[in-house]
């Protein structure tokens, strides 16, 4: 009687994608193959058009909304005085933070 030995040795080191070129598809390909440097290409892209473009638009919007912010916190501060002497109390930065971790 002969016995099978099996022994995943010859695939050793090799991709999936290696064996499946070389003895034929035995799993559903799931995700197109990519060119690693087309890839890398479209990162930088991305990087250079839409993420930089998303910051500049984060950036503009934040200085829009800061007059209001300000505005919330000058009324918040006006709600809830500080206990401290207003003199020689904390900035509006340092009691906006107050509140934060409040």
């Amino acid at each position: 009687s002969s016995s099978v030995f099996f022994t995943m040795r010859p695939m050793e080191g090799r991709t999936a994608d290696d064996i499946c070129a070389k003895d034929g598809p035995w799993y559903p390909q799931a995700l197109p193959v990519v060119n690693p440097k087309e890839l890398m290409r479209e990162l930088k892209a991305l990087h250079e058009k839409k993420i930089r473009e998303a910051e500049k638009k984060t950036t503009a919007r934040l200085e829009e909304m800061q007059p209001y912010l300000k505005e919330i916190a000058t009324k918040q501060k006006q709600q809830n005085p500080s206990p401290l002497d207003a003199s020689s109390g904390p900035s509006d930065d340092d009691w906006c933070m107050q509140r934060i971790s409040e």
